[in-house]
């Protein structure tokens, strides 16, 4: 299990939901990220991430 992930000020070009899968992650956050180009309007916070067996999430701040 890794712990403490940070995830923040990044851009993603051309992504599409979701952007991030992350499993067996205590201490995911992902903040202040920016998606851009074809198909951004549909990231959201609540589908950047994919995350499974995960705990202490915090998403927020995706532009």
């Amino acid at each position: 299990m890794h712990r403490n992930v940070t995830i923040s000020g990044n851009v993603f070009y051309d992504a599409h939901a979701p952007v991030i899968r992350a499993r067996s992650v205590g201490g995911l956050t992902v903040t202040g990220n920016r998606v851009t180009g074809a198909g951004a309007e549909t990231v959201t916070d609540a589908h950047l991430v994919a995350a499974e067996g995960c705990s202490d999430v915090v998403v927020e701040g995706t532009t």
